[in-house]
């Protein structure tokens, strides 16, 4: 290690047990310093060791596998996830491994190693495949090497001077136009002004329009632009080096081009031009006569493909003769239907793979380079192809919230890397058939990457520009793409600013997409913190619904989920306000809440108190009326023989139960009755044929046996569910609950008991709320008030998230037990 090289280490020491039913998180993690200015190295420590035992031959199934999350708005590194090492197979001794990655490393290795940058969380994260396999690890470390910085850079993104900008009316756009040239002449252009039309027709202007990635904001290079002063003369203008490869390829030798880059036409420095311009981006990208999606300059991953994807796609549809004969813009069609047939008999016996995708790869693999092969270590041509096409869809265009309208809503879009090019259409068509059922791989591969669902939602291709308008009379709250459900579904992609999470989807909204009628408090405005235009975003929905379930979306944070998904075990304070939205987490969990998963009526028909929903002074406090039932006294692990879900009656539940032992096997699904861990990624549900007690009896047995055969531990005391008598505590120690699972279950001082998410402590308030289908938890925190030489102690809460109540969930508390004579509060929710 050199001089200059500095080191970080993160170490647990911890016995944990791993099998293809336990929730996927990490087991140690470490964080790239903010002084990091290149990582040299990344050293994985593992002490670890499988069930020790197999009876078939084979590799050990049961492994350790990167993955990074990168802060903010940056997307996705490629080669996020892949595998470190495997534990020796079938050997009952723990043993140590240690492999280094450099950013000299051949392959995937050393691309991985240069990708990282400062802010970036490296995971390690153990995992086990096929039934009774297990990785039982003891210990593990990760260390960075890292070459610090030595100064503080200058990081605007573009570096314009004013004199460029003449000002804008209210439906007028700025388009680049830049002169013919060839590739490596100087950029020179100008800013026209163009007006855009109230109705969908072609601007008298035709423009294009560019969908990209701004990329590294340190990375730019100066074009010549005209003075808005003085249109004869120009002054340098320095843009995004992604913006200037675009516009080399996309000019040509013989006509203008005139194009929208936002990053360029937008006045960047003048935030009410950004929001009045950001509004607007919907129509942009409608009247555009193109749009071109750019991926950057040429890289043989994708240009790859681009190839592969061209040939399937024409394989499939015949649109072109392919080989000599064909003169289709953009990237040839290379092979014809019959060489393809051809191939398939050499590795189908002639019978063709689904939509000929592998024939078409094997016909390809001449361009291949020894990276793919690494990644994958020489497997099967199913995992190659899967990592190919990875290498596009994990491109971080795909991942990016804008892009959304910037691709659905064109006239016609191509998408280009370097000097290959092809319809967006095609695209789309690969993607769907890469993740189809019949296009299977051994579970043990990685399935394809694949655009995020928001995409399928919208239905890729925007079948008709016409907004829909919304019925006053109609109820939005039931349509499937009402601007809450598009919103959670979009919380995989990314974007620079976090409120831009929310203003690039507002088109696509059923009540939303109507600007004129937009509700003031969604406009797109820069001059708004974050978090107050989700505060804004949530009392609105609360408001126009006049229901609280959007409460239950924060259970999408990824510390506030249902499940544990981090490494700590620590709760953390969530960020305020407790109870809006934002723009962190994952679209999966959303949908793994006791209000999206069940129909329960819990408070009944009530709704929020109107009068309390106006802000006031403190836009950050949400004040809803509701009643404050009991706390939680006693948090205890599940008292598993009491509400063992896998008895006689399953298949009721199978059917639509929801009593204690339904709610505990599907928010916490216990073993892979319902695909265990795919359960969170697909929402899949078991198929009739396996819907069988015995079956969920094997695999609850099968997961028990990986938290309790193979390691000595003490058994865990629970809580003994007495109904008969609600002030007793009686305890009872257990070795049959899976360990992997946080403490879910409490009891309330008033002797009534339910279920809980991980982050719950003793001494939340449990609350019904008006509006709401669930109760909730709710945090009580003292906040001290001082008014001159008077200090006054005011009672606020933290939204902890939902609970099942037994016995409470269909409208109890007014029927039985008597919530219409109980007293209300006013919650003051911070």
């Amino acid at each position: 290690m050199s001089p200059a090289t500095v080191e970080c280490t993160s170490e647990r020491k911890e016995l944990v047990e791993i099998d293809e039913n336990c929730p996927r998180r990490p087991y140690v993690e470490i964080r790239v310093p903010d002084n990091a200015k290149t990582v040299l190295a990344v050293h994985f420590t593992t002490v670890s060791r499988d069930q020790g035992w197999a009876t078939v031959d084979g590799p050990s199934y049961s492994s350790f596998w990167t993955h990074v999350e990168r802060p903010g708005g940056r997307p996705e590194i490629s080669f996020s996830g892949l595998q470190v090492c495997e534990n020796r197979r079938a050997n009952g001794e723990f043993h140590e491994q240690t492999h280094i990655w450099t950013n000299h490393s051949n392959g995937a290795h050393g691309s991985w190693v240069k990708a990282l940058s400062a802010g970036d969380l490296i995971q390690l994260i153990p995992r086990a495949y096929y039934s009774c396999w297990v990785n039982i690890i003891s210990a593990a470390s990760l260390k960075i090497e890292f070459e610090p910085k030595e100064e503080a850079k200058n990081t605007a993104l573009i570096r314009f001077h004013g004199d460029h900008y003449g000002q804008l009316g209210p439906r007028e756009i700025r388009v680049l136009e830049f002169g013919p040239g060839c590739f490596e002449d100087p950029i020179l252009g100008r800013f026209l002004y163009v007006n855009l039309p109230h109705t969908d027709d072609i601007c008298s202007t035709e423009f294009h329009a560019l969908s990209y990635c701004w990329g590294d904001p340190i990375d730019v290079v100066d074009i010549e632009l005209s003075l808005h002063i003085d249109p004869d003369a120009t002054r340098p203008f320095s843009v995004g080096r992604t913006v200037e490869q675009a516009v080399r390829r996309l000019r040509t030798r013989d006509k203008p081009l005139r194009i929208w880059i936002d990053a360029v036409c937008i006045n960047q420095a003048n935030l009410a031009e950004r929001g009045q311009q950001v509004r607007m981006m919907g129509d942009i990208y409608t009247h555009a006569a193109f749009v071109h999606i750019w991926l950057g300059e040429s890289n043989q991953f994708i240009d790859t493909a681009f190839r592969v994807t061209r040939d399937v796609f024409n394989f499939n549809t015949d649109c072109c003769p392919a080989g000599v004969k064909c003169h289709c813009p953009g990237t040839p069609h290379t092979f014809t239907a019959d060489e393809i047939r051809a191939a398939s008999k050499i590795l189908k016996e002639g019978q063709c793979s689904y939509k000929g995708i592998e024939e078409v790869f094997h016909l390809h693999r001449r361009d291949f380079i020894d990276e793919l092969l690494d990644t994958t270590d020489n497997q099967s041509t199913d995992a190659h192809s899967v990592k190919l096409f990875n290498k596009l869809f994990e491109h971080p265009w795909f991942s990016r919230v804008w892009v959304l309208q910037e691709a659905l809503l064109a006239r016609q879009a191509f998408i280009h890397c370097g000097d290959q090019m092809m319809p967006w259409e095609e695209v789309v068509a690969i993607h769907e058939w890469i993740g189809d059922a019949e296009y299977k791989l051994i579970p043990h591969y990685n399935r394809p990457a694949t655009m995020p669902a928001i995409w399928a939602r919208l239905g890729y291709k925007q079948k008709s520009r016409q907004r829909t308008s919304v019925d006053e009379t109609s109820d939005v709250s039931a349509t499937a793409n009402g601007i809450m459900d598009i919103f959670l579904d979009a919380l995989d992609l990314k974007s620079t600013l976090p409120q831009d999470k929310l203003f690039a989807l507002l088109s696509f909204g059923s009540d939303t997409n109507q600007a004129s009628e937009l509700d003031p408090s969604l406009r797109a405005n820069y001059e708004k913190p974050a978090r107050q235009v989700f505060a804004e975003f949530t009392r609105w929905h609360i408001r126009s619904r006049r229901s609280l379930n959007i409460l239950s979306a924060i259970h999408g944070q990824k510390s506030r989920t249902w499940v544990r998904r981090t490494c700590s075990k620590t709760v953390e304070r969530p960020q305020l306000p407790t109870w809006a939205v934002d723009n962190n987490g994952r679209s999966r969990w959303t949908q793994m809440t006791l209000q999206a998963q069940f129909a329960f009526k819990a408070v009944g028909d009530t709704i929020p108190d109107e009068t309390l929903l106006d802000p006031g002074s403190d836009l950050m406090v949400l004040r809803l009326r509701g009643i404050a039932f009991s706390e939680v006294e006693v948090l205890t692990h599940t008292p598993i023989k009491d509400i063992y879900p896998y008895d006689d009656d399953y298949q009721s539940f199978l059917d639509g139960r929801s009593d204690i032992k339904g709610v505990f096997d599907r928010m916490f699904n216990s073993c892979y009755f319902l695909e265990g861990d795919l359960y969170w990624k697909t929402h899949k549900t078991v198929s009739p044929a396996w819907s069988t007690v015995d079956k969920a009896l094997a695999y609850y047995r099968a997961h028990m046996r990986t938290h309790w055969e193979y390691t000595e531990r003490p058994a865990v005391e629970v809580l003994k569910l007495t109904k008969d008598s609600p002030d007793e505590l009686t305890w009872y120690k257990t070795r049959a609950i899976p360990t992997c699972l946080d403490q879910c279950f409490f009891r309330t001082s008033n002797g009534s008991f339910g279920l809980c998410p991980w982050p719950t402590k003793e001494g939340d308030v449990v609350a019904f709320l008006f509006g709401a289908e669930v109760p909730y938890l709710l945090r009580p925190i003292n906040d001290e008030q001082v008014n001159g030489n008077n200090i006054s102690i005011q009672c606020k809460y933290e939204l902890v998230g939902e609970c099942y109540l037994d016995g409470f969930m269909d409208g109890e508390i007014f029927t039985s037990h008597g919530g219409s004579d109980l007293e209300t509060t006013i919650f003051n929710i911070i």
